[in-house]
């Protein structure tokens, strides 16, 4: 086989599975009944093997000044890994060895791959795969899922919120939004076939259905502002304010169908009211171990304190703060650098590359979400999302630049041929 055909299979396969795989293996699971802790281990080798083979074979020249903060930032945060971990072995609410596999074989280096051997002409195949992929994975979770968990006595709790054993509400409710995210990209965007639009129609409905019975507020807001975002930048796009319109109708009916999911004192919309009241356990908890996070990265500013946030014995449910907390100003400032240059490229794709607004989406999606709910070492698709929107921008400048007449370039739009 062409080791061109190697390259791009890998990077396809690397790429769609780090984006839209994981839910899809959690859903598996729970409608077979077995656990997915082993296929995902294995799955993540081979995801990292095949990342290390592209960034070692097929390395190109991209967004430099992304993998320049890139590589500062995973340097600061693996010795902190290797400090925490290996030195002082401390004892933290993950082993070692979930820590390790996920941060470097999970983020690092599909991140990595995705940024120095990016292929522009294999997005829309990876598009296609993420779409029945998504597809899939919001149908099983709504027939499979359940709305109890376990507490630490054997005990079944019922919370109101789609989960399965795998997979948490939180998560769930990203899948959803990222089905809803890819659904709508490819009915407006790109060019479908007939058994698709009726595919991404079907989707998008079940997408925020899904949504609504993960009960979680963060994905809810990431959807809200990926999509203010999308607006703004195709404020003219017939379709899109057309499509939108019918999106907001359908949401009507659906919560007047199901006002217990949405108003009863355990709905979504019950916990976004009881947020700034003093009731929401959640909130408190969150709000506890932000504040701590913040007074470990003022006790070492410079280098930073811990992987985890020693009052809560947990991360503090925001990647920046987090970054700040575990690595200082060192790492801190190249995490931060990195977010805007995923944002700045996410928005500058929405703006001139309608084809591929569905990349660009999902990067804000997680990036957002992660501000919510989301730990630097197990935020993979964060990683691969921001890895890909950058390439894909530095691509379209690059193609543009010498085609056009130095005044002319800032009216030209970003394609890709």
């Amino acid at each position: 086989m062409n080791a061109k055909i190697i390259a791009s299979t890998a990077f396809i396969f690397v790429c769609t599975w780090s984006l839209f795989g994981f839910p899809l293996l959690a859903a598996i699971s729970a409608a077979i009944g077995f656990s997915s802790t082993t296929p995902s281990i294995a799955i993540r080798a081979i995801t990292a093997g095949l990342s290390l083979y592209l960034i070692l074979t097929r390395l190109k020249t991209t967004h430099r000044l992304y993998i320049f903060f890139f590589c500062a930032f995973w340097l600061a945060y693996t010795l902190r890994l290797y400090i925490d971990l290996e030195i002082e072995g401390r004892q933290f609410y993950n082993s070692a060895g979930v820590f390790w596999s996920w941060s470097i074989g999970a983020c690092f280096l599909p991140a990595l791959a995705a940024a120095v051997s990016f292929s522009a002409s294999a997005l829309v195949t990876i598009r296609r795969l993420g779409l029945w992929i998504s597809i899939c994975t919001t149908f099983l979770l709504i027939t499979f899922g359940h709305n109890s968990v376990v507490n630490a006595l054997g005990e079944s709790i019922d919370i109101n919120r789609l989960n399965v054993s795998s997979l948490n509400p939180i998560s769930a409710g990203h899948a959803a939004a990222t089905t809803i995210i890819i659904s709508v990209s490819s009915f407006i965007f790109s060019k479908t076939s007939r058994l698709e639009k009726v595919a991404v129609v079907t989707s998008c409905g079940a997408g925020a259905y899904l949504l609504i019975l993960s009960n979680s507020r963060g994905p809810v807001v990431s959807l809200t502002l990926a999509f203010t975002l999308l607006l703004l930048a195709k404020i003219q796009h017939k379709r899109l304010l057309s499509v939108t319109s019918f999106f907001i109708i359908g949401a009507l009916v659906a919560a007047y169908l199901n006002r217990s999911l949405l108003f009863d004192n355990t709905g979504i919309l019950y916990r976004f009211e009881v947020i700034t009241s003093g009731k929401d356990m959640s909130t408190a908890g969150r709000l506890i171990s932000t504040s701590g996070a913040w007074h470990q990265f003022l006790e070492n500013p410079f280098f930073g304190n811990s992987l985890q946030e020693e009052i809560t014995k947990f991360y503090p449910h925001n990647v920046i703060l987090e970054s700040l907390m575990s690595t200082g100003i060192t790492g801190g400032i190249a995490f931060v650098i990195m977010v805007a240059l995923a944002l700045h490229a996410s928005w500058a794709i929405l703006r001139t590359s309608a084809k591929d607004s569905w990349i660009a989406l999902i990067s804000l999606q997680y990036i957002f979400g992660a501000q919510f709910s989301g730990a630097i070492y197990q935020s993979n698709t964060m990683w691969l999302s921001m890895s890909l929107v950058c390439a894909l921008w530095w691509i379209c400048r690059k193609r543009r630049a010498p085609h056009t007449e130095p005044a002319k370039r800032r009216s030209q739009p970003y394609t890709i041929s």
